[in-house]
Order: C-alpha cells, then structure tokens, then sequence
C-alpha cells in the first residue's frame, strides 16, 4: 500500500483563497512540480521525508480531478492533525480528536481506510512493544476510521506481537515439561520475573474486544505454565503463585475466567500451606503421623513377617475394644449402604495421602517407598467412587482387617504374637463375601431407603443413551453429556453414545472435544454422514478450512442430501469471498432444508454479489421463518441501503436494535430527523426524480406561498405521470418554476413545518414533520404552445397556496386531498 500523500499539500495549494483549488492553479502548480522532478538528479523529490517518484506525485494529484475525493483531500489538509498522523504516523490526531460527521460518511471511510489502517497498525504495535501505555491508550480512545474489511490490517501487527509472547511462554512450559528448562535447576526463582517482563498486563487489558480470544488463550498459556511449577514433581508453589497471579490479573471471561480464577485459588492456597509457621523451639524435629491403613508388603521375609503389625501402634490401641468395633461396624454398613461408603472410601484416601503431603520433603520419608506399599490402596479407594464392586472390595477388605482387631482386643492377644492372617488372606476373603452377595444375596439391602437408586443401579448404558438423546431434543447438552458419558461407562464401545456426545460437546463450543468423540466413533465403526458433517463443522468452527472441507466432502459422498454440509461448505467458500460458489452450496441447502439459517446464508452471500434484490427476498424468507432473530433485521436494512430504500433500512435498523442487536451509532444517527434551513428552489438528489428542462420556452409557474406553512410542490407530467420538477418554497415568499417543457402538467402540493431530513441525506429525501397536509391539484396547467396566425404563444401561470384557500377567483386553486404516500411514490 503506497504512503498517503496529500495532493492538495504536495502541490503547495492555497486553500485560503477561492481559487486555490481550481483546475488553472492546480494544472500550474502540477507543472511546477514536474519540472522540479526532471531537473532533479534521480527523478524524484523529497516530502514529508518520503521520497516520491514522478508516477507517486501524478497518482496523487489524479485524486484532485474527481470532485468526492478532492473535497476528502481538503477536508484531510485542513484537519492537520489528522493529515499528520497519515503522512507520517504523528499520534497528536488521537489526542486531540474530535467527532467529525464526514468521519461517519461511508465512502470517506473508504477512501481513508487503506491508508488510516497502515499508520493505526504501525504505531499500535510499535508502542505496544515498546510498552508505553500512554501512546496505547491515546490510539485505542479512537475506533479506527476505517471500513470492516481493514479492521484486522489495524491490529493485525499487535496480534502478532502478543502471539510471540505466548510462544515464548508456551517454549517455556514445554522445556519444562520435558525437562530440558535453565529455569529448574534454580527452582523457578527468575522465572516469575521473567514473565512479569514479557507480560504487560495493563496493556492486554487495554486491547480491544478484538484481542479477546488471543487474550483468553494468552492468559491461558501462562496459568499451564503455573500450574506445571505447582504439580508434579516440582511442587513450587511460590513461583507458581507469583506467575498464576499474572493470569488472574488478565480480563479473561467465560469458561477461561473460570479455569484461571480456580487454578489461582488452588495454587494459593498451596503457596499458603507451605509457609513455615513460628517455631518455638528451633531444635525440635518434625515427627511423622502414625498411618493406619493396611500397606503392601515388599516380598522380603522381613516384610513378611510384619503383614499386619504397622496397623497397630502401641499395645494401648489394640486393646480399645470400642475402637475396633466402631471401625468393624462402619465398614459393615458400607457394603450395604453407598453415602456411608463413600465416606469411607475419601477418609482413607485422605489418610492415605497426608503423609506423602505433609513429608514429601523430609529426607527420612521415601515417596517410592511409601508409593510401592500404598498405591494399590489409593487407586481402589480411588476407583471405587466410580465403581460400586471395587468399593465393597474394598470396605469388606478392611471389614475383615478391623473384625480381627476386634478380635485380638478382646482375646488380650499380645501385640509381639505373630497374626493369623496376611494381605492375601484379608484379600481372598473380600472377594468371597462380595461374590456371595452379588450371586446369593441381592435380595439384603436392609439401607436401601430409595426405589429409586435401586432403579438407577439397574438402568443399562441402552436407557441412559436414551435419556441423553432425549435431554439432547430439548437443547440441555450439559445433562445429555452426563448422560451419555453414563451409557459409555457401561458400554465403553456405545458408538452412537460417542457420536451424539460429541454433537453435544460441539453445541456448547467444546469443538475439540467432539472431535475426539467423532474420532472415537468412527475407529468404532460409524461412518455416517452426519457424522461426518459434523466432523466438518467442528473443524471449521476452529478455523481449521482444509480438515473441515475433507470431512465434509465425506459426508456428502455418502449422503448428497445433506443439507447441514452444503450449509458448512457453503460457509466456508464465503469465508475465502466465494460467494458464487457459497450461493449454489446454499440453494442445494435450501433444497433439502428451506429453513431461516439457510435462507439468511444465501441472503448473504447475494449481497456480496451485489444482487441486493435478491439478497432481500432471501432475508425475508428467514426473518419469515424466525422473526426474532436480531442479526437478520440488521443486514436486511443494510441490503435495502443499498438500493436506496432508507426508510425500509432505517425500520429494520431499529428493529434490529430493539431486538438486541448492536446497531452501530452512526446508522441510527442517519436514521434520525434533522430540522433543516431549505432556501427556495428545486430539490435535487433523488433517483426516482428527473428533472426536465425547455431552455428555448421562456415560460413560467410562479407560486405565492402565504404566511401559514411552507410548501413543497411537484409538477408532474399528465401523460406519463412522472414527477418533472420538485421545488421548495418558504412560506411568505414567491418562487417561479421556469423553462417547462410542452405538455399538461398537475401538481401534488405538500404543506408543513420543520423539513426534516435524515444525517448525510439530500434535501430531496426530507419530509415536514410538523402542520403537514398533501393535496393534489385538480386544474390542468397546459404549457402545450398555442398557435396563430400571428406566431404562438408560451402559456404562463400564477398561483397564490396556503393552507387556508383564497377566495380571489383569479388565484384560486382546485385540490383534493391526498396521503403521504400518494405524495412521495412515484
């Protein structure tokens, strides 16, 4: 994109006299500067420290032979600010900025796009490399002057930049990860200050609703980064606090807020807990907790001859027959009973799991150790939340380890005496009982208060797939997936269980997600086209065009009726501005599937084809079908913009907003009424008017407006009913209509107060909105010539209107009242 050059600045003009601009001086001062570049030593000349060659000067003052871009020039020179900041980037505009109405006007935005987007991008991302908040500020106080199509060349820059930090910092995670990081032999000391360098979180926070996918992904990649340092096998939660806190700080929102809002409470609270507390005395060693479950054995005879011992400490508790009993009793219940169950199962792993908490860190405790002798035991208590046999394994494996407590208690058994029983005993013991019940004693269920959980258990994956498709009709997706995930636990291999979660997971935005779903149920057998489609769709919602048009093009080789994937290719060819092509995959659409969304696709894509007649009809079509969909009213009224129809654009501009949409502020600003001075004359600027002149008939119709209303009068052709002039007159004043064509004419009169007219709209489209009467003439005003014998004569007529009729006979005039409409349709 060529630098912009001022043309009006670049040949020296001046604007302050009424010739400064016309075609004499311009073609002096062009001369002028062609001989200064010839007689140059390289063809060029220096402005505005731009070196420009003879074609960069010649395309620029071109601009100053079409009469819309030579007033943008001007208006451009006389704002310096802004013509500044173009020619060379100077942020003072943005400091100084002022609402302008030609910086609503649709086609100085044009004209100023392409060179408003190179600047605006250049200088946000340069100020925000450099982090100076201020010049960031200033430029993101002014929305960009520039046109949809150049909003991203604005930010496009920046993006960049912060996508390279986020690299960076995912690099970072990575080599961690791997542990391949300089970071990790210093324990993340450095690391926190490193990020703080690299992340400007005012900044970001700064950035537009543009930024706010990257800015969500951004603060996202930092919140893994912490989340590594707190886990496994680091465990560092001071860095990892200090980092997660960059995260939070960031505006995320949705589901991104609530992920870095929970990891940075949990890295807290972490970060908290590792905090020394006071000592007082400094010599005094931590002492570990005696640990209660049952271990794992090592196979050594040492080992062995210890089963049993370690759960008992000291000779006082094993003789607590109470203690025994409770321990027997509460595992007894919570074979039968689950909520007593469930208890037991997260008291043991929280039992389980103190120790590797509270002395990971101690060099006396051994975490291998203590792993190989109690990781069977917390993966069963584990498991057993999601699996109701492993929980019964479970509790009546300690059922039978406490019942011999019990036991020894109450037999004074001492506690050097080697037990009776070992791990595989208690084991083989726990299966028997647990066997027995599911095959003998279904029937004692002496807890069960509810049929209703009786009903659950029994439920097959079959009828939990069934509730999740029918949660999946009524749009609850969230319950459906719970549902299906339900279906999948029983049947791990429930295809269509897969597929239908996966629609599930891609109708609350999980895309990725349902990919894996519909991965799963193809390598599971199901090769549908719908699956497929939906493949595609997922695909496409995550930008990824290539993947989505493959599977796509699957699923309409297997089904060419279907309509949902010529709906997404469709999409797709629109996207890469092929709306020819995004138009037939629409129509095949509509075929299949006439429905609103397919309708107002199309209505679209005739739109970008500039058929704005037809892109109406489609956007009828849709709002027909779902009239209460916002976005269809808005770009309705931008079609009928389009073909002049301001009225009907500016109804379905407000309706849009009524509705909820965000109509831009200028569009409803054109839509309102502003009271304007009309000096008397003919009113130019509407299409449909095309105004007819005779200069060889010096003939006339003057009209006398009284001190009632001021009026606005049409002369219209009898024989072909078109309106030939349009004229306005104040009241108490006379205007004469001249040089008429021959034929008969009559009038339609319109009396008001207040003309009104829309923002950027011509005198001719206004209306009275005040004291308005329409009136269409009934005497016949033949201007046809009347020929002698002496020559002919040019017909001329007077006429006296108000809204109270003279009765002067030789002014009078006969009307009959008419509407608004009859008035303004031609």
């Amino acid at each position: 994109m060529q630098n912009y050059i001022n043309p009006i600045e670049l040949l020296n003009l001046d604007t302050e006299i009424p010739t400064g601009v016309d075609g004499l001086t311009i073609r002096k001062a062009k001369k002028t500067l062609l001989a200064e570049i010839e007689l140059s030593d390289n063809d060029t000349i220096i402005h505005n420290g731009i070196e420009l060659t003879k074609s960069d000067c010649l395309r620029a003052i071109d601009d100053l032979d079409h009469k819309d871009k030579r007033d943008f020039h001007l208006f451009i020179y006389e704002n310096s600010d802004l013509n500044h900041f173009l020619t060379s980037g100077d942020l003072n505009f943005f400091r100084t900025f002022k609402t302008e109405s030609i910086y609503k006007l649709q086609d100085f935005i044009d004209f100023i796009s392409p060179y408003f987007s190179v600047q605006y991008a250049k200088a946000l991302s340069r100020n925000f490399k450099t982090n100076n908040f201020n010049n960031v500020k200033s430029l993101l106080s002014v929305k960009p002057i520039v046109n949809d199509s150049y909003t991203e060349d604005c930010y496009k820059s920046t993006y960049a930049i912060l996508k390279e930090i986020e690299n960076e910092i995912i690099k970072i995670t990575k080599d961690i990860e791997f542990k391949k990081s300089e970071h990790i032999k210093n324990e993340f000391a450095e690391l926190p200050k490193l990020i703080n360098q690299k992340v400007n979180v005012d900044l970001i926070n700064l950035l537009p609703s543009y930024f706010q996918s990257l800015r969500n992904q951004f603060a996202q990649s930092v919140r893994n980064l912490a989340r590594d340092i707190n886990n496994d096998p680091y465990n560092l939660y001071k860095p990892a606090f200090e980092i997660i806190e960059i995260a939070n700080a960031i505006l995320t929102d949705g589901l991104v807020k609530q992920t870095i809002t929970k990891g940075y409470y949990t890295i807290k609270k972490n970060y908290e807990d590792s905090i020394p507390k006071t000592i007082k005395n400094s010599n005094q060693q931590p002492t570990a907790p005696k640990i209660t479950p049952v271990e794992i054995e090592d196979e050594d005879e040492d080992d062995k001859e210890n089963d049993t011992t370690e759960v008992i400490e000291d000779k006082k508790e094993s003789k607590n027959i109470a203690y025994w009993l409770f321990l027997s009793a509460a595992n007894a219940i919570g074979f039968f009973y689950s909520p007593v169950q469930k208890i037991i199962l997260g008291l043991s792993l929280l039992m389980l799991l103190i120790p590797l908490i509270a002395f990971r860190k101690d060099n006396d405790f051994s975490i291998g150790l203590f792993l190989k002798r109690n990781i069977i035991f917390i993966g069963a208590a584990s498991l057993g939340f999601f699996y109701t046999i492993i929980a019964q394994l479970y509790v009546s494996y300690y059922f039978l380890i406490y019942l011999n407590l019990l036991f020894d208690a109450i037999t004074n058994k001492e506690k050097d005496k080697k037990s009776r029983f070992g791990v595989w005993h208690y084991t083989a013991g726990a299966v028997i009982i647990t066997f027995l019940y599911y095959n003998y004693l279904t029937e004692l269920k002496p807890f069960q208060r509810s049929s209703n959980v009786v009903a659950e258990k029994q439920l097959t994956d079959k009828d939990y797939f069934q509730k999740g498709s029918s949660l999946f009709q009524q749009s609850n997706f969230t319950e459906a997936i719970v549902q299906f995930d339900k279906a999948i636990t029983l049947n791990p291999n429930y295809t269509e269980a897969y597929g239908d979660r996966g629609a599930s997971k891609a109708n609350l935005g999980q895309y990725e997600g349902a990919i894996a779903d519909y991965q799963k149920a193809e390598e599971l057998g199901l090769k549908t086209s719908i699956l497929y489609s939906n493949w595609g769709f997922a695909y496409y919602q995550l930008k990824q065009s290539e993947k989505a048009q493959t599977y796509l093009e699957k699923a309409l080789e297997i089904d060419p009726n279907n309509s949902f994937a010529y709906k997404c290719r469709g999409d797709i060819k629109y996207d890469k501005n092929d709306n020819k092509g995004a138009e037939q995959d629409y129509t095949t659409a509509i075929s299949s599937n006439p429905n609103a969304s397919n309708y107002f696709a199309r209505g679209l894509a005739f739109y970008n084809l500039k058929d704005y007649k037809k892109a109406i009809a489609d956007m009828d079509k849709a709002i027909q079908l779902n009239p209460n969909a916002a976005q269809y009213y808005f770009d309705r009224g931008d079609a009928k913009d389009m073909i002049n129809d301001f009225d009907g654009a500016c109804r379905d501009w407000q309706i849009a907003k009524d509705k909820g949409y965000s109509v831009p502020d200028y569009k409803i600003k054109r839509c309102t009424p502003q009271i304007v001075y009309v000096p008397n004359g003919e009113l130019s600027g509407c299409n449909e008017i095309k105004p007819k002149y005779n200069k060889g008939l010096d003939n006339k119709l003057l009209i006398t407006v009284g001190s009632n209303a001021s009026v606005a009068v049409k002369l219209i052709n009898m024989s072909n009913e078109k309106c030939i002039r349009y004229v306005f007159i104040n009241k108490n004043s006379t205007y004469s209509i001249r040089n008429i064509p021959e034929g008969r004419y009559y009038l339609k009169i319109a009396y008001g107060d207040n003309w009104s007219i829309m923002d950027g709209q011509s005198y001719c489209t206004g209306r009275f909105t005040k004291n308005t009467l329409f009136e269409k003439g009934e005497d016949i005003l033949d201007y046809n010539l009347v020929y002698s014998g002496n020559g002919y004569q040019v017909p001329s007529f007077s006429l006296k209107l108000d809204v109270i009729i003279t009765e002067d006979r030789m002014n009078s005039f006969n009307t009959d009242k008419i509407n608004e409409n009859d008035f303004y349709n031609e």
